[in-house]
């Protein structure tokens, strides 16, 4: 990994498929919405070839990287799109 790490933390991955921990890091933002959009987009199919990632994923975290608590996230058991 290379690059500055900002404060919001972004993981997202496939239900069936979950990658150790890091593996499933999509990237970090400064701001949370900003985090939120690249979460969000990690969903798409669009959004995931722009991040880099081989499908859209089924769910998504952002954690804190100050605190390590977890904000939010979604997946396809609760209806994220």
């Amino acid at each position: 990994m290379t690059g500055k790490l900002h404060r919001y933390l972004v993981f997202a991955g496939l239900d069936y498929y979950p990658a150790p921990a890091w593996q499933n890091f999509v990237g970090s933002r400064q701001f949370i919405t900003d985090a939120q959009s690249l979460a969000h987009g990690a969903l798409t199919r669009d959004g995931a070839r722009e991040l880099g990632l081989w499908t859209d994923m089924d769910w998504f975290q952002i954690v804190d990287g100050h605190t390590g608590t977890i904000l939010t996230g979604a997946g396809a058991r609760d209806g994220a799109e």
